[in-house]
């Protein structure tokens, strides 16, 4: 990679940084949809896809993967810096320079960075599209984005002045406009390039498809953040709390998918996942029934309010059924999402359980070749031991 692009990728990192701060500054006190979206870890969030993304175009230069997540990550903190300052701007009394200027672009700057998200899907992870029947669909896809952006941009210009409480002008145009009548036509586009991660997902290698449940994983947990964001009866902390770890997810999924650094180990977080999401679920579904029912119970048989022994009886059915449920439930999710792992403690537990009746040294030996072999999977596997003779 020539060194002025490696140069230019680290040096967009302080300048993003810089950015990060002034957008939490700025930005203090704003809502989306009601909630603060500007705290500091999910602005954290946001920075860290800028060095992700400058760590994978100098590591892997010949992947574009890293520029658009660079480039998406810098879109989205610009847009952020420039809607906060725009709005601090246009109200206060004193005249700040290009405060209008800043205040149209900062409604459809964040636009491009969606038609970077669905090419990072289209050509992930190593940078080309899955097949050359996809050119078409690319090309179309760049087109729309290409006139959905111009629109925004064209109908944000009368909007140039206004100054904006809080952050709902950065979500895409509604209303009877040609970028709204734009928007499902985008939407489905970038919905479709997941069939790009279909397509390489049935067709890859054991490399490429734990790459794709890396990207699975962390799109997952922002879709569950998406989901509870929009849920007006939960408090804002569990919100914003989610909203956290979801914005985390990307870029770390993403350098670890590219970069390849502990990349089987993502069989393992997404059984642990379900695992303790089931293990919530279920004894969460326990308390409630046990503070209902048996407070129902307990108050038809004394005629007064059994609220307390009800809630102190549900407290210990839930830490007597913890263990058990989360060993049940932990076996369950390995057999459907961890098969390797499960398959390996099988072996090696049939292995154990022969070896303590076993007396021949050639069954033993023969054992041991086929609990490695089953376990580890090698190229090749050999076994010496020394005989009666010193040979083997």
């Amino acid at each position: 990679m020539p060194r002025t692009a490696a140069r230019l990728a680290w040096l967009l990192v302080p300048i993003a940084a810089a950015l990060s701060i002034v957008s939490v500054v700025l930005n203090r006190g704003r809502s989306l949809l009601g909630l603060d979206v500007a705290p500091i870890p999910t602005t954290i969030g946001m920075f860290l896809l800028v060095p992700v993304g400058a760590l994978i175009a100098v590591r892997r230069s010949r992947n574009p993967i890293g520029w658009l997540v660079l480039a998406a990550g810098l879109l989205l903190i610009i847009a952020m810096t420039a809607s906060g300052y725009s709005f601090r701007a246009l109200g206060a009394d004193a005249a700040f320079p290009a405060a209008v200027a800043t205040n149209w672009v900062s409604q459809w700057l964040v636009l491009p960075m969606w038609v970077l998200v669905g090419f990072l899907t289209l050509l992930y992870p190593d940078g080309r599209l899955p097949s050359p029947r996809w050119r078409w669909f690319a090309r179309v896809f760049a087109i729309l984005g290409v006139l959905y952006i111009a629109a925004a941009a064209a109908e944000a210009w009368p909007r140039r002045q206004e100054a904006h409480a809080d952050l709902e002008h950065l979500l895409p145009f509604r209303g009877d406009t040609v970028a709204a009548a734009l928007w499902p036509a985008f939407v489905a586009l970038l919905a479709a390039t997941l069939g790009a991660l279909v397509v390489r997902y049935r067709r890859g290698g054991p490399v490429e498809k734990a790459q794709i449940r890396w990207l699975g994983f962390a799109g997952a947990l922002t879709l569950v953040a998406t989901v509870l964001f929009t849920i007006e009866q939960l408090p804002a902390a569990v919100v914003i709390t989610v909203g956290t770890v979801a914005s985390f997810g990307p870029p770390v999924a993403i350098a670890v998918a590219i970069l390849r650094y502990r990349l089987y180990e993502i069989d393992r977080i997404i059984s642990r996942t379900v695992t303790y999401g089931l293990l919530v679920a279920v004894l969460g579904a326990v308390y409630v029934i046990g503070v209902v029912g048996l407070g129902a119970v307990l108050s038809g048989l004394s005629g007064q309010q059994g609220s307390d022994l009800a809630v102190a009886i549900s407290v210990l059915a839930v830490v007597a059924l913890f263990r058990p449920v989360r060993a049940r439930t932990l076996a369950v999710v390995d057999r459907r999402f961890n098969r390797t792992g499960y398959r390996a403690r099988w072996v090696v537990d049939g292995f154990a359980d022969r070896l303590r009746d076993q007396v021949d040294r050639a069954s033993i030996g023969q054992d041991v070749l086929v609990a490695a072999t089953e376990v580890v999977q090698p190229d090749r596997v050999s076994l010496w031991s020394p005989d009666r003779k010193g040979g083997s």
